[in-house]
């Protein structure tokens, strides 16, 4: 080994403790669960439905503005009964009452990894140091305050730490996996120089970071589609109210009602990406064929104002090229153009008259 080479940090761990069903989105869960079975307008909603992606939506802004405030008010739109927005509002001691099975079990983790470490009191801790979102709301820092017996928790933390408590998960259960009989101590190996090769277990990681790179990527591709599918749906459901609106058959909505529920649906929640890009084809050449006469009517309009617009180009042209060679002539507007649009000029020019006297 060289003398400069610097040696592998050894950590010494001396309880990991987790719980798989904590988390900030229980509380959004939880006020969904409340208010859907509390509110009149919100009795029909169901979890796998576009209300009920809404209204988890609003759940969201709603919790986060109870970590900030005492009270808080959201509204969500398209969501009650014939799609009319609800507006819904709660105190921040709502949070508590309804997510008290959560306080319990954040309590009996925080005191289990205590007590698993040999910590009998908080003069053994240097300090309590807490990461993520869901830090943030205030039942959740009285609870860590009060199980740690600290009367300040420290957030420098960022998303590098969350990392490294993976690795010290990771590690934990490829030492069991191994059965490793010394679970405790973790190695976080050092940088490696240019010249130097890479171990076994190096490469092995580096085989896994591309492995997690490529799902990534197809998670990207696949929300990608979604978005699109949800874009199209929006862009004709909004053409209805515009012009030729009404040459698009009831069918097609009927079919677009269906798309959407297929949307919330367990079969889209597992569909990959490859899945969701057929699908989205699917989508594109039924709606083309139900708004065939829509479309028509569209492209003559602009088709239509393109003819138009060129006219006036070139009449506009010839005016130009007339005023150029009449030398001092009074300065007339001789375009025949529809009542209309003469209206429009005039009303520009009678505004600014007004603003320069």
């Amino acid at each position: 080994q060289k003398e400069t080479e610097e040696p592998t940090i050894m950590m010494k761990v001396l309880a990991c403790e987790r719980h798989r069903g904590l988390g900030a989105g229980v509380v959004d869960v939880r006020l969904w669960q409340h208010f859907q079975s509390t509110h009149p307008a919100l009795a029909s909603v169901t979890p796998k439905s576009r209300g009920g992606q809404r209204l988890l939506a609003g759940m969201t802004k709603l919790k986060h503005l109870l970590s900030q405030l005492p009270e808080g008010n959201v509204t969500v739109e398209n969501v009650g009964q014939d799609d009319a927005d609800v507006s819904l509002e709660a105190k921040r001691s709502l949070l508590v009452e309804l997510c008290s099975e959560e306080v319990q079990a954040l309590t009996t983790l925080v005191q289990q990894a205590l007590a698993k470490s040999g910590i009998e009191s908080s003069s053994q801790l240097y300090s309590v140091e807490v990461v993520g979102g869901g830090c943030r709301m205030p039942w959740v820092k009285e609870v860590l305050e009060k199980a740690t017996q600290m009367s300040t928790l420290s957030y420098t933390l960022d998303d590098t730490s969350a990392a490294l408590g993976a690795v010290l998960i990771g590690e934990e259960a490829l030492a069991n996996k191994n059965n490793n009989a010394d679970t405790t101590t973790v190695g976080i190996m050092a940088r490696r120089s240019s010249d130097e090769a890479p171990t076994e277990r190096q490469l092995a990681l580096r085989v896994a970071e591309e492995k997690m790179a490529a799902l990534d990527q197809q998670l990207h591709l696949r929300s990608a589609t979604l978005n699109q599918i949800e874009s199209h749906i929006l862009g004709l459901r909004s053409a209805k109210h515009e012009n030729h609106g009404n040459l698009l058959p009831a069918e097609l909505f009927t079919y677009l009602d269906e798309v959407e529920e297929w949307l919330f649906s367990p079969e889209a929640d597992d569909a990959g990406y490859e899945a969701l890009q057929a699908k989205w084809q699917e989508i594109q050449t039924k709606t083309s064929e139900f708004s065939v006469e829509y479309t028509a009517a569209m492209e003559s309009e602009r088709k239509t104002k393109e003819a138009e617009m060129e006219a006036e180009a070139k009449q506009a042209q010839k005016e130009r090229e007339g005023e150029e060679g009449a030398g001092d002539e009074e300065d007339h507007d001789n375009r025949r153009l529809p009542k209309k649009r003469r209206m429009e000029i005039i009303m520009k020019n009678k505004n600014e008259g007004g603003e320069l006297f």
